[in-house]
């Protein structure tokens, strides 16, 4: 005995498609509706693989920005790590011969706890960067186009990586390592 198969051919699953249908506001129901013949997977009218409106300027203009700010970003956090590497940890250390006074102690140890700090505050910074990009442009109105979305998009990248800067330019001189 065959078991029995709900589809005639093997090109029957795709010939379907899950339509929405409400009864009310607060009831979502599905339903299967078979699709007009000759379209469905072959086809790009096919309601059920829709085609996307890209606006291309605003999509290329993010990526270049936000490709610009994470490269100067890198090169910021590289460049820091080893000026703060070489001048907080390495250069008191030949400067001073002996730590055994006091006061070129606390020196020492400040600098380089204002180091770690300089270090650990400005990934922060650049987390918080992070966030606020993945928070706010969702939150821009609908009803505003592609293009009006995408500039305003370039818009906060560029303001947000400007502010990240001066963001690590502050934790720099408030832990006031140089």
């Amino acid at each position: 005995m065959q078991a029995s198969n709900h589809f005639d051919s093997a090109t029957d699953p795709i010939d379907y498609e899950l339509d929405e249908v409400s009864d009310s506001q607060y009831t979502l129901k599905y339903a299967l509706t078979k699709l007009k013949p000759n379209t469905g997977m072959g086809t790009l009218n096919d309601p059920a693989y829709a085609r996307y409106d890209v606006s291309w300027f605003p999509l290329i203009g993010q990526q270049l920005i936000l490709a610009i700010v994470l490269t100067l970003a890198i090169w910021r956090v590289l460049k820091d790590i080893f000026e703060l590497t070489v001048l907080n940890l390495l250069a008191p250390l030949v400067a001073a011969q002996s730590v055994r006074e006091s006061k070129k102690l606390r020196d020492y140890i400040s600098t380089v706890a204002g180091f770690f700090m300089s270090i650990a505050l400005m990934f922060v910074v650049i987390r918080v960067y992070f966030a606020i990009l993945a928070i706010v442009p969702p939150m821009m109105p609908t009803s505003w186009n592609f293009l009006m979305r995408g500039i305003t998009t370039m818009i906060i990248y560029a303001a947000g990586g400007y502010v990240m800067f001066s963001g690590i330019a502050y934790v720099r001189d408030h832990t006031r390592v140089w």
